[in-house]
């Protein structure tokens, strides 16, 4: 059981960053299918593990560790219930609920940290080589050209944000095993990290290296320290101001969107909207003059480019406050009780992340967010060893919280397990709907998008794209196959523009104009450039 478990770790710890599709409709959803797909199975290995250890691990955690960790988590299930779209959010609940048993799985004694870094290193390898790949416009996926065109690449991670905050993970780690255990050859790994940092041209990305650079300056001689600390803080304040003062479109969008985001919060500023809300309520405070500043027209704001603005907006303060105590507190053991140099280069990756996502959402992404996950595990790792060490006074489970504790595992990952198949499930049906539908047999995909709907209901693409395969059909069945279809997205996902759109043309063929007018105005409201385009689309038809 414990091989099992170790190599089924090690084996997500090396795929889940490396592992990728050249389809641009699953380019990070391979990631997340992978990670559902694996992680109960280590899960419940780690639960077989426990029974006779009684969560010793665990236990061995500083209490208000494990309060504000814990807390999170379940503030966060909190808020799932009380999202009104609630449906659609289920598998960020589920994913939510995954990382935290990830991280528990990490803190694991039964898998060394070095063997870990080991693996990231390894992993890192490949990635660099796709990154490299890039560099020389050697692109394999049907996904993001327009970052190439522009000179950044984004390797395996599907973003440049999210390579650079894997480039900064990667260099300081790195510079732990040459400058502390005299691995001389890591210094070139160190390098290729710093080479895919720069071409990813990644503004956050930099900033959270520099970030990274100042935290790591307070461990050295006092001589250094000071020298080091202030380098690096007149650095990152010259980098801050001058990308403020230059004002460029990704400022004045900034400014536009967090305008519109502290009007959100506003409303509910406590408790927030709702763990995995934001695409799905900001359309209704979205300022229409934002698509002025784009150079390509985005439809779908996923996220408000600040990690933290997010947390307010979905939870409110509460939530922010106890994801900003749960790094602090582990940063205060870290340093406090720190047992080896390895502490304050956690701390500075770590920070570096955090301050990242001040001016980036790469935490809202898969795979950054697993990274994280990951550091904050290795990080709890070291607050253990050292509280055992220094006899820190820890939590004792008796008979009835320890049956207690493993009875909600048990259930909790059985449901996960049934739940995650059955997603599992709806991305195999809806991958060969898509490719069906793109190699023109419409007929064939119909069937194959009903399967995907059967096991995920509430997956708003399938019903999406099985409502564009009616219209394209295009007979008055099928028109009002669509519409049905593009209702269910409605319901599930809210204000969903495109779906208006296709809902006002499928209207406009079946000759109702007053239902196609309707649904058009809908869109002018919240989109002028989209109903523009659609408006020029139907007479270029007639």
């Amino acid at each position: 059981m414990k091989t099992a478990f170790v190599l089924l770790l090690l084996a997500l710890i090396l795929i889940v960053p490396v592992i990728f599709s050249v389809s641009t409709f699953e380019i990070t959803r391979i990631k997340i299918t992978f990670f559902e797909l694996i992680m109960p199975w280590i899960f419940f290995l780690w639960i077989y593990m426990n029974i006779k250890k009684k969560f010793k691990t665990l236990a061995s955690l500083p209490i208000p560790v494990l309060i504000l960790w814990g807390g999170f988590f379940l503030f966060g299930v909190c808020l799932y219930f009380k999202n009104e779209f609630k449906a659609i959010c289920f598998e960020q609940s589920i994913l939510n609920t995954l990382f935290f048993m990830f991280t528990l799985a990490v803190l694991e004694e039964n898998v060394s940290k070095e063997k870990i870094h080991k693996f990231i290193f390894l992993s890192s390898i490949i990635v660099f080589l796709y990154g490299t790949l890039q560099i020389y416009g050697i692109n394999l996926l049907k996904h993001g050209e327009e970052f190439l065109e522009n000179g950044r690449i984004f390797s395996t991670l599907a973003n440049p944000n999210d390579l650079a905050l894997y480039a900064g993970l990667i260099f300081f780690l790195g510079l732990y095993y040459v400058f502390e255990k005299k691995k001389k050859f890591m210094l070139l790994l160190v390098v290729w990290a710093f080479i895919m940092l720069i071409f990813s041209k990644s503004g956050s990305g930099i900033w959270g290296v520099l970030f990274s650079g100042m935290l790591l300056s307070l461990s050295f001689k006092k001589s250094v320290r000071i020298l080091l600390f202030f380098l690096f803080l007149v650095i990152l304040i010259t980098v801050l101001t001058s990308t403020v003062c230059i004002k460029t479109d990704s400022v004045f969008y900034r400014n536009y969107l967090w305008e519109d985001v502290l009007r959100m919060i506003g409303e509910k500023p406590v408790l927030g909207w709702g763990l995995g809300s934001f695409a799905y309520v900001y359309p209704g405070f979205r300022n229409p003059e934002l698509f002025l500043l784009l150079e390509d027209h985005q439809i779908e704001f996923l996220h408000p480019d600040n990690y933290y603005l997010n947390l307010a907006v979905e939870g409110g303060i509460i939530y922010l406050l106890l994801f900003v105590a749960m790094n602090v507190i582990l940063f205060y053991y870290l340093l406090k009780y720190n047992g080896s140099r390895l502490c304050f280069y956690y701390f500075a990756i770590m920070g570096g992340m955090l301050f990242q996502n001040i001016i980036s959402q790469s935490l809202h992404s898969f795979a950054a967010y697993f990274l994280y996950a990951l550091m904050f595990g290795l990080a709890l790792c070291e607050v253990k060893d050292v509280t055992r060490i220094k006899k820190r006074k820890t939590l004792y489970f008796n008979n009835l919280a320890y049956q207690t504790m493993l009875g909600i595992c048990v259930v909790l990952n059985i449901v996960i397990m049934y739940f995650s198949l059955r997603i599992f499930a709806s991305d195999f049906y809806l991958r060969k709907a898509v490719y069906d539908s793109q190699v023109g047999r419409l007929n064939e995909a119909v069937p194959f998008y009903h399967k995907a709907i059967r096991f995920n209901y509430f997956n708003p693409l399938s019903h999406y794209l099985m409502g564009n395969i009616y219209l394209e059909k295009g007979s008055d069945e099928d028109l009002y196959n669509a519409l049905k279809s593009y209702s269910d997205v409605e319901n599930i996902a809210g204000n969903y523009l495109q779906v208006y759109a296709f809902k006002g043309l499928a209207y406009h063929r079946l000759h109702d104009e007053e239902q196609a007018d309707f649904y058009f105005n809908k869109v002018l409201l919240n989109d002028p450039y989209l109903y523009y385009q659609i408006k020029y689309y139907i007479e270029n038809q007639s």
